[in-house]
C-alpha cells in the first residue's frame, strides 16, 4: 500500500525520524508524559547498558531504528547517533488488554537514545496512568511499566 506516493518502509523510516527529531528537541506530538537522562556516556556504551536492561526486565526488543546513521548515510554527511528501540512484554501487553483492549496503542515500549552534543539523551515515553475512557485496571498495570521504564532509562543512563 502506498500512502503520500511513498513506500511503506520508506514512510516508517520518515515518521520514526520526525519522531525521533521531535522527542529529541523537546517537541511533543501528544501530552504523552516522557522520562529523559541525559549521560556523559559513549553513545555505544549506552545502547549496550539499554538492551541489557530491557531484557534483564523481561522485555524483548521488537525493532530498532538507526535514524541518525541512516540520514548520515543517505546525506553522505556526519549525523549524530539517533535510535529508536521498541520493545514488548508478552505477558504486560496480555494484562493490559485484559484490562482494557484499546490500550493496545501505546505499545510496543519505546526509547529514543540519541547523540546532543557531547552528551546522550535516553529518553523513554511513558504509558498513561489514567484518563478518559481508561478503566480503574490500568492504573496500576501502567504505574508498574512505567515504574520499569523509567529503570530502564536510569539504567541506561548511569555513568560507570
Amino acid at each position: 500500500m502506498l500512502i503520500l506516493g511513498c513506500h511503506p518502509v520508506r514512510l516508517s523510516i520518515i515518521v520514526a525520524i520526525l519522531v525521533s527529531a521531535a522527542l529529541v528537541n523537546g517537541v511533543r506530538a501528544d501530552d504523552a508524559e516522557l522520562y529523559s537522562r541525559l549521560t556523559q556516556k559513549a553513545y555505544i556504551d549506552v545502547m549496550a547498558d539499554l538492551r541489557f536492561a530491557i531484557e534483564e526486565a523481561n522485555f524483548r526488543i521488537t525493532d530498532s531504528n538507526r535514524v541518525g546513521r541512516a540520514i548520515s548515510q543517505r546525506e553522505r554527511i556526519p549525523f549524530p547517533e539517533a535510535t529508536v528501540i521498541h520493545f514488548c512484554s508478552l505477558r504486560f501487553a496480555q494484562r493490559f488488554l485484559e484490562a482494557e483492549p484499546a490500550f493496545l496503542i501505546h505499545m510496543p515500549c519505546r526509547i529514543v537514545v540519541a547523540e546532543r552534543g557531547e552528551q546522550v539523551i535516553v529518553e523513554a515515553r511513558l504509558v498513561p496512568e489514567g484518563g478518559p475512557g481508561l478503566g480503574p485496571a490500568v492504573t496500576p498495570l501502567a504505574k508498574e511499566m512505567n515504574r520499569l521504564l523509567r529503570s530502564i532509562v536510569d539504567f541506561a543512563a548511569k555513568s560507570p
